[in-house]
C-alpha cells in the first residue's frame, strides 16, 4: 500500500471525485459517532465537543460536506475546525457554512508575530490594524467569531521560544520559517525565556482573549513551557506534583551553556485564568462588534472597543518598552478596569490612563 508522505504507519485512503471512497468513509463516520455519542443512544452524553482535522486540504470538498452533516446531526453545537496553513483565498471554500466552522487561524498568528514579537521588522500599529480588519472581513458573516485564533501549535516553536527568537525570520514565510525554528537549526537560540519575554507573551494573551474569534491555547503555554519546533514543542505537560530536572541539553544532546529550571510558572497560569474569566464574564468580548479607537504609530498604542447590546468593553495595549499616557474619550459614568480590579469615574468625557510598558488595560462601563 502507499504510505501518506511515505510514512508506512499512515496508509493513504483511496479517493475519487467525491473524496474518500465508501469503505473507509463509513469507517470514519462510525468513528465519529463512537466519540461523539459513546453510549450509542443519541444523547451525546460523555461525547467530545468537536473536532480539529489534520491536513484537511488533502481530502476533497464533497467528503467534508457529507461529514459536516453527520457531525451536526449528532450535536448541532459541535465545533469543527480544519488545519489549513494557507492564504485567505485558499481558506474561503472551506468556510461557506457547509464544511468547517473555522480553520486554524495562522494568518492571525502571523500578524500578531509581526506586531508583538518582531523587533527589527516590527509592523506599525496602523498596518497591524489593517491586517486584522482584512482578516475579519475575509469570510462570510459570522465566521470571524469562531475562527481558531492561535499563536503556536504542535507544528511551530512555542510562543515563548518564538519571543526569545524574535528576529529569526518571518513566521508568515511558513516553509522557510518552519526549518529555521527547529532545534537543529544553527541559528536557533535555546535560552529559557526572561521576565521581559513573559511580559510580551502576557500582552499577546490580553489581545487574544479580548479580540474577535475563538482563542486557542496550546497545552502548556499557560504554565510557561518553551521549546523549538517539532519535536521540542511537544514535550510532556508540566504538573505540580512532579519535580523535574533542569533542562541542560540541546536536542542533539550537547550541553547547554546555561541550564534552565523546569517548573510551572504560577503567575502566568493565574494571568491566563484571569483573562479567560474576563472573556467569559463579558458577552461583548465573545459576540460584540469591533471598533478601532487608537492607532498611535509613534507610541505603539493600540486601542479598540467591543460592543454588544448595552455592554461596552474598551481594550488599550501599550506595545512599547516605555510607560505611556493614553487619553480615551469616554461617555461620563463609572468604569471598571478589569486587569487591576479598580473603579474609574469619568466626569468630563475623557480620561488619561498611564499604561505600563508592554501591558494593557481592559475597561467596562457599568
Amino acid at each position: 500500500y502507499e504510505g501518506w508522505y511515505g510514512v508506512r504507519e499512515l496508509p493513504e485512503l483511496k479517493q475519487d471525485e467525491n473524496g474518500i471512497v465508501d469503505g473507509p468513509k463509513q469507517y470514519i463516520f462510525d468513528a465519529t459517532t463512537r466519540w461523539m455519542d459513546p453510549k450509542g443512544d443519541g444523547s451525546g452524553e460523555g461525547g467530545i465537543d468537536g473536532w480539529r482535522l489534520d491536513v484537511a486540504f488533502m481530502v476533497k470538498h464533497p467528503f467534508w460536506k457529507d461529514w459536516r452533516k453527520h457531525v451536526k446531526s449528532i450535536n448541532s453545537d459541535a465545533y469543527i475546525t480544519a488545519e489549513i496553513i494557507d492564504s485567505v483565498k485558499f481558506n474561503i471554500p472551506y468556510l461557506q457554512g457547509d464544511e468547517f466552522d473555522a480553520v486554524m487561524n495562522y494568518n492571525f498568528a502571523f500578524s500578531c508575530s509581526e506586531f508583538f514579537i518582531n523587533d527589527k521588522n516590527r509592523i506599525s500599529v496602523t498596518k497591524f490594524d489593517k491586517q486584522l480588519k482584512k482578516l475579519r472581513e475575509a469570510y462570510p458573516g459570522g465566521v470571524e467569531y469562531v475562527m481558531q485564533n492561535l499563536f503556536d501549535s504542535h507544528d511551530t516553536q512555542r510562543l515563548l521560544s518564538q519571543i526569545v527568537n524574535k528576529d529569526l525570520g518571518r513566521f508568515g514565510e511558513w516553509g522557510e520559517y518552519f526549518e529555521l525554528s527547529k532545534g537543529s537549526s544553527p541559528a536557533y537560540n535555546h535560552s529559557c525565556p526572561t521576565e521581559d519575554d513573559i511580559k510580551t507573551m502576557k500582552l499577546m494573551i490580553l489581545m487574544q482573549m479580548t479580540y474577535v474569534g475563538a482563542p486557542m491555547i496550546y497545552y502548556g503555554d499557560e504554565v510557561g513551557m518553551w521549546g523549538a519546533n517539532d519535536p521540542c514543542c511537544r514535550k510532556p505537560m508540566l504538573w505540580e506534583d512532579i519535580e523535574y530536572e533542569e533542562e541542560a541539553y540541546f536536542p542533539d544532546q550537547t550541553k547547554l551553556d546555561n541550564s534552565c529550571p523546569v517548573k510551572i510558572n504560577g503567575d502566568l497560569f493565574e494571568y491566563y485564568k484571569k483573562l479567560i474569566n474576563i472573556r467569559n464574564d463579558n458577552v461583548a468580548l465573545q459576540l460584540g462588534d469591533f471598533k478601532t479607537l487608537i492607532t498611535d504609530d509613534e507610541n505603539y498604542i493600540y486601542a479598540f472597543e467591543r460592543n454588544y447590546k448595552d455592554e461596552k468593553v474598551i481594550v488599550v495595549l501599550n506595545n512599547s518598552d516605555e510607560e505611556k499616557p493614553v487619553e480615551l474619550k469616554l461617555n461620563e459614568g463609572s468604569y471598571n478596569e478589569l486587569m487591576n480590579d479598580i473603579e474609574l469615574d469619568v466626569s468630563d468625557e475623557s480620561i488619561v490612563l498611564m499604561i505600563n510598558n508592554t501591558a494593557g488595560k481592559v475597561l467596562i462601563k457599568r
